[in-house]
């Protein structure tokens, strides 16, 4: 993988109705960093982790990708660096075999049948979904979707992962493994989520958006440690810091 760092600069978007959705965000992610992206619905995750893939553009304010600003005549080499995997996987999956939508990037970028063959393979494996490569996507469960999704992106070799909402809809085992698989990826990831138990899990380092703002960036527990601004930010304590002394301490 090379060194590719993340700069958000003083990010704006508004949408056609006037909404504005991010209101100047300014952050900057360096190459290995596991970062969570909380906030209430309507934050502005999903808009902002849109905009690191170009499917949306900024109002105003930029994005720079390993120096590479993101803009529409440098989408390619962006979508090549960064993975986004959807929240509803029924949007990334659309052929009629997983092996066939674990292809597709790599076959869209000419690259030839046998070694798409051998990209395939090993992002199924490193998944554990080989055994999932004949059935059709929408004959699997949501956890095996996910992991499919997954699957297609890791097949375009991405130095960063970007997630919306990965373990949602996902039953105790299946959110549990993906987890684990998650964390063994070396791949610099940005993580949006409700799931706040993951971000301990998996990131050292987590940003909460309020009203299309950087409310706080730091350290992950120390973050999830201040009942205060959890509460300012329409978050709880996750459940297992719940009955910790000190952020019951924090929230006297």
């Amino acid at each position: 993988m090379s060194h590719n760092t993340i700069k958000v600069m003083d990010l704006h978007h508004t949408y056609p109705d006037k909404r504005e959705a991010l209101r100047g965000i300014s952050f900057e992610v360096q190459q290995g960093e596991s970062i969570g992206l909380v906030g209430a619905n309507g934050a502005g995750k999903s808009t902002l982790l849109q905009h690191l893939v170009g499917v949306l553009m900024a109002s105003s304010g930029s994005i720079e990708v390993g120096h590479i600003p993101v803009n529409k005549t440098t989408l390619q080499t962006i979508r090549q660096k960064v993975g986004l995997v959807f929240q509803d996987s029924d949007n990334q999956l659309f052929m009629n075999r997983v092996y066939d939508d674990v292809a597709f990037g790599p076959r869209n970028y000419n690259i030839p049948e046998d070694k798409v063959d051998d990209i395939v393979k090993e992002s199924l494996n490193r998944m554990g979904i080989e055994h999932l490569a004949e059935r059709a996507p929408y004959k699997l469960s949501g956890g095996e979707k996910k992991s499919a999704a997954i699957a297609s992106v890791l097949a375009m070799s991405p130095d960063i992962l970007v997630m919306d909402e990965p373990t949602s809809g996902l039953d105790p085992k299946s959110r549990r493994n993906l987890i684990n698989i998650l964390g063994s990826f070396e791949h610099t990831k940005i993580i949006a989520t409700h799931d706040m138990d993951m971000v301990i899990d998996l990131c050292d380092r987590t940003i909460i958006l309020k009203d299309g703002l950087v409310a706080a960036d730091g350290p992950t527990l120390e973050i999830f440690s201040d009942a205060k601004l959890l509460e300012e930010c329409s978050l709880e304590i996750p459940l297992r810091m719940a009955s910790c002394p000190k952020c019951s301490k924090q929230s006297e």
